[in-house]
């Protein structure tokens, strides 16, 4: 997505708005606010947030599936185009992401899970292997980061 995003800002002329819709995640039980993350991202790339807005999905929609997950909501973020970014892009997508999944780790190191979907709190037992996926995603992020 940031390369998407990245190319967002490349073809949009100064003034321009950019609108994505991004719906929230869960990764190793925990919910993540995809949408903060996106709206550091457009920042970083020289956008300027200007709006969040969220909304309730439609589940009884033929588009959605309630296999999928729980996830009932929708965030549409905009921004203008003030200015592109100046910094060398891959540079940019390690430090965010280093900076992103190390702040996520704090977070698994103490949450019971936020996104459990009906399921008991996490034992500790999961809390730890969830750490230990955390700390090893971590390590191989710049053989993973395959930039095109």
């Amino acid at each position: 997505m940031f390369q998407s995003i990245s190319e967002m800002v490349r073809i949009s002329k100064p003034g321009g708005v950019i609108c994505i819709v991004i719906g929230d995640s869960c990764l190793e039980y925990e919910r993540i606010k995809s949408h903060t993350h996106f709206e550091k991202i457009g920042e970083l790339l020289g956008l300027t947030h200007r709006l969040t807005l969220s909304r309730n999905i439609d589940t009884a929609s033929k588009y959605t599936s309630t296999d999928i997950g729980n996830i009932f909501t929708e965030n549409l973020i905009f921004y203008t185009k003030e200015r592109g970014y100046e910094q060398e892009l891959t540079a940019l997508i390690y430090e965010f992401i280093e900076t992103t999944m190390l702040d996520y780790l704090e977070h698994v190191k103490t949450s019971q899970g936020t996104c459990l979907r009906n399921k008991p709190s996490l034992s500790k037992e999961r809390r730890e292997l969830a750490v230990e996926r955390v700390e090893e995603a971590l390590s191989k992020i710049r053989e993973d980061c395959i930039f095109v």
